[in-house]
């Protein structure tokens, strides 16, 4: 093969290639996806944790209100 044909095969990939902006663009969009869907995910962790926390103070209320003054109590 010669260098003009292989230079040719090359080169005309080259030009095929799409442009730097559309990369940009394509990046910055993906970018901002895995921000949000990061985001998504840790609210959506934060809600389950104070659900827990809210049902979980809800049924040992009672009992973690007697132990704190019992504690404060006998600690003065």
């Amino acid at each position: 093969m010669d260098s003009e044909k292989l230079t040719r095969k090359y080169y005309s990939k080259l030009i095929s290639l799409p442009s730097a902006r559309i990369l940009l663009f394509i990046d910055v969009i993906e970018g901002a996806i895995i921000a949000f869907r990061g985001l998504e995910i840790g609210i959506l962790f934060f809600y389950s944790f104070l659900i827990y926390s809210v049902s979980l103070l809800a049924i040992l209320g009672k009992r973690i209100r007697t132990a704190l003054t019992l504690i404060s109590i006998f600690s003065a």
